[in-house]
């Protein structure tokens, strides 16, 4: 699942075809494990919000949020489920499937 996750966000990031991108980039590709994917967040938003929009990036943001909640250990996880709601949605569903068949 942490490969589906950095996936979605390499993916959220190449839909821009922005080389403005290549340094987070490479710091998603290089993220040790899911926490660390977690903290790149804050900079994935920022990234998207400047070539797409907030409305935009954000909907990418919650997708990608769905499939990390899960995976955080508790501490990084709490405050998630007021946020993103519980369980999986269909939209994380979809894009899970989307990535899956895409490899």
């Amino acid at each position: 699942m942490g490969e589906q996750i950095r996936e979605a966000m390499l993916a959220a990031l190449d839909e821009s075809g922005d080389d403005r991108f290549l340094r987070l980039k490479a710091r998603v590709r290089h993220a040790e494990d899911v926490p660390r994917l977690w903290d790149l967040r804050s900079e994935l938003m920022k990234a998207l919000a400047s070539d797409e929009g907030e409305g935009r990036a954000g909907e990418k943001l919650r997708l990608i949020t769905g499939m990390v909640r899960d995976m955080l250990p508790e501490g990084l996880a709490s405050g998630l489920a007021h946020r993103t709601g519980s369980g999986t949605s269909w939209q994380t569903t979809q894009l899970q499937e989307n990535f899956t068949q895409a490899q």
